[in-house]
């Protein structure tokens, strides 16, 4: 889907810019997997055991770290983004691209912030055997929500709308996600 619309609005560059932001994104998405993968078996357990100030307790220490993790990704991604581009885009050999991907990279920085706390949650309800919970939240996040995002925010933005357009969905996962939490402790 990223690469169509990148092609259809942006061409090339847009793709090449894509890519260096999916290979970060990636790194960011498996540091919340990791904090999620440890949490999981030991929320588990313990619920097991019905011992749920413990659970409780991992998943607050979890959704810290991962919170932490996330917004130190969003700070460096906003404030210190021309390093990580400069690993794949050479300044001196096409400026107008490296800025170009300088920009979208600090405009798509803005899927880090939610983004650890809706995995958190996602493995959270897979620890509590509540598998429809867990899907509806990574389906919603991995492929719905971005899909429609990308589609309204490129109609509404153009090109700055694709880049804005994954913090959109992960807002609007953060959201889902966290009622559905707000519903399990009712």
């Amino acid at each position: 889907m990223f690469n169509n619309t990148l092609i259809r609005v942006s061409g090339n560059d847009g793709v090449v810019i894509y890519t260096v932001i999916a290979y970060v994104s990636q790194l960011i998405l498996m540091t919340m997997m990791g904090i999620n993968q440890g949490m999981q078996p030991l929320v588990s357990y313990y619920h097991g055991r019905e011992e749920h100030k413990i659970h409780k307790y991992i998943l607050r220490i979890a959704l810290i770290v991962a919170g932490t993790a996330s917004l130190a990704a969003f700070v460096w991604g906003v404030l210190y983004p021309n390093p990580v581009v400069a690993v794949f885009i050479d300044r001196g050999a096409d400026a107008l691209l490296y800025e170009n991907a300088v920009n979208a990279f600090k405009l798509f920085s803005f899927s880090f912030l939610p983004l650890g706390i809706v995995v958190i949650l996602a493995g959270y309800f897979t620890a509590l055997e509540r598998p429809k919970s867990a899907m509806t939240i990574s389906i919603c996040r991995g492929l719905v929500l971005v899909v429609i995002s990308l589609i309204i925010m490129t109609m509404l933005f153009g090109e700055i709308g694709i880049w804005l357009s994954m913090g959109v969905s992960e807002t609007i996962a953060l959201i889902l996600a966290v009622t559905m939490y707000k519903r399990k402790l009712q």
